[in-house]
């Protein structure tokens, strides 16, 4: 039987965070329902490197439709530099012109919801059902704001708007991250499937769908969808994803060129911004495979950069174990040493001793 690492649960974790997020995003433009998606924009870009981008003019006219449009392209703006508070301002602003407005009105529901108002947001989704009771995008946004509250009320919201409009790109992505979080990864890969092969093949669906498929058994069709994704953006995320996929197929020579990619040489800095006990955990799991290679010394000297990085206090919890499991001569000390590293290398060749060590961390 294969020996899943204790790693994955760590991802598992993981996973269940970015699917509970209620402002969803995608690759291709910004969606219609749920929370704001703010992408990176010329005005973006510009508002970090100090330099101006024009606030639209209010229109100077009576008729409050056109005044409401001047605020709304306001407030498109404001999105676009990130500042939803402020576009929150504009697109209240423009639903006192047009209190009739559908289509405002669930703007100002979205950035509501994306700025932590939810009382607000749930008032203005369910005016605007009452005038367009069967209007999808309404009823995606209503079914968003309860991911991170009510999970179980919004699983069946997604269920029946995907019955009526299964092509409902948002309803269909928001619906798999959902059941991957409620533990249904075999259904969010179906979901998954459904988008990449109707031609939406972009790299968050791809990464989406390779840990899904991590989390459903299917390790292999993770490292393809992984592999793809990683051409693209060579996130830390996806390389850990993979390295665990590849361990569960039993290939450790792929998934130690995955913790080589995140890590570097043994003793080095690591490539990623990771320290603390991410650090030491990955530094950990790489030791694991490099045992299963029977590449000792490199196993040893990357264990005790392990315990290093988890600190003292991991230091000394493995001297303790090392003590009493054979080794009287290891300091107690709670500093890593020549002596503690040959200790680690002899223990590796004692049956289990190594992956009792980790597991004790």
């Amino acid at each position: 039987m294969t020996r899943i690492p204790n790693i994955i649960v760590h991802c598992a974790a993981v996973l269940v965070v970015a699917a509970t997020t209620p402002a969803l995003a995608f690759d291709t433009g910004q969606s219609a329902a749920g929370g704001i998606d703010v992408a990176t924009t010329p005005c973006m870009i510009a508002k970090y490197k100090k330099q101006p981008c024009p606030l639209p003019a209010l229109a100077d006219v009576t008729d409050s439709k056109q005044q409401a449009a001047a605020r709304i392209d306001r407030a498109k703006l404001y999105i676009d530099t990130g500042e939803l508070p402020n576009a929150l301002v504009e697109a209240d602003e423009a639903l006192r012109l047009t209190p009739n407005d559908v289509d405002i009105r669930h703007l100002v529901a979205r950035l509501a919801l994306t700025t932590g108002d939810s009382a607000r947001a749930e008032r203005e989704i369910k005016l605007a059902l009452q005038q367009r009771p069967d209007d999808a995008n309404l009823q995606a946004t209503d079914a968003a704001r309860l991911i991170d509250t009510r999970p179980d009320q919004a699983l069946p919201l997604f269920d029946r708007i995907l019955s009526a409009h299964p092509d409902h790109r948002f309803s269909r992505e928001a619906r798999a991250r959902l059941r991957l979080a409620l533990g249904l990864p075999k259904e969010a890969v179906a979901d998954l499937d459904f988008l990449v092969n109707g031609g939406q093949r972009n790299t968050n669906l791809l990464a989406l769908r390779g840990k899904a498929n991590v989390a459903a058994g299917h390790p292999q069709q993770a490292v393809a969808d992984l592999t793809e994704a990683m051409k693209e953006e060579p996130r830390l995320d996806l390389v850990v994803t993979r390295a665990i996929a590849n361990e569960i197929l039993g290939d450790d020579a792929a998934a130690l060129e995955d913790y080589n990619t995140i890590l570097g040489p043994i003793g080095s800095r690591p490539n990623y911004a990771i320290g603390g006990n991410e650090l030491a955990r990955y530094r950990m799991q790489r030791a694991l495979v490099a045992v299963r290679l029977k590449r000792f010394g490199d196993a040893a000297a990357e264990a005790v950069e392990a315990l290093n990085a988890g600190g003292r206090r991991t230091l000394l919890k493995a001297q303790v174990f090392l003590r009493q499991n054979g080794f009287p001569d290891v300091a107690l000390d709670g500093q890593p040493s020549e002596e503690l590293k040959k200790a680690m290398q002899a223990c590796m060749g004692l049956n289990s001793c190594f992956e009792k060590v980790s597991d004790s961390l």
